[in-house]
């Protein structure tokens, strides 16, 4: 690993269970596992390659693991292990938002629908509350110098007016896309180190699906 690289998230996790005083049967035991097996794959590179971990997971590090140790794990510590560096300080709440799907910050691809969000599986949390939230993974790369493949976007699916230079997910004949909005004239920018990503020139059936208000960048 060369100095540049931040460590794995099985890396950081581990060196917080171990500042905390913690065994892997310890800390197992104390998140309610019967063995050690069942948490042990979240300190296993080979086992989890996700660059996040669960939230319900982080919750529950957060009650254990937060002032143990020397020096004390901080809160923001354990919220940067669900991706979320320095989201929130110590003794602000934090709330779930539901990652429901993931967007092509490219071509158009199949559409997504931000009405249903109790079948979602993943959650990351932010810390405000609002009910119009989902989450998105982002994938490719014309969009990279905001929100890089891989990273997490937060969309806010009431806030569905185009305002120049602000950023959302669009969705032009069926298909969607995540792009930054321009005016005058009327266009979907990317933004991107890439070359080779046009720009949309839409004519009818633009429907703003949300703007993008946070975007969650995970470490390699």
């Amino acid at each position: 690993m060369t100095d540049q690289e931040e460590p794995h998230i099985t890396e950081r996790l581990r060196a917080l269970r171990k500042r905390a005083g913690y065994s892997m049967d310890a800390l197992a035991r104390a998140l309610g596992y019967r063995a050690a097996s069942g948490y042990q794959r979240y300190e296993s590179k080979e086992h989890y390659r996700k660059t996040y971990l669960p939230t319900d997971l982080v919750h529950r590090l957060l009650e254990i693991l937060v002032g143990r140790g020397q020096p004390p794990v901080t809160q923001t510590e354990v919220l940067e292990l669900a991706g979320l560096a320095n989201m929130a300080p110590v003794g602000e709440p934090v709330f779930e938002v539901p990652i429901i799907s993931w967007v092509q910050a490219g071509q158009l691809t199949e559409t997504i629908e931000p009405s249903d969000f109790s079948d979602a599986q993943e959650h990351v949390v932010v810390p405000y509350r609002r009910e119009s939230l989902f989450a998105l993974e982002v994938r490719g790369g014309s969009m990279n110098r905001i929100a890089p493949g891989g990273s997490l976007i937060v969309v806010d699916y009431y806030d569905q007016d185009p305002v120049d230079g602000k950023c959302y997910i669009f969705r032009v004949g069926g298909e969607t896309t995540f792009k930054r909005y321009r005016a005058s004239p009327a266009r979907l920018e990317p933004d991107s180190t890439e070359p080779g990503h046009d720009t949309i020139f839409p004519q009818d059936g633009v429907e703003i699906l949300g703007r993008v208000i946070r975007v969650i960048i995970s470490n390699p």
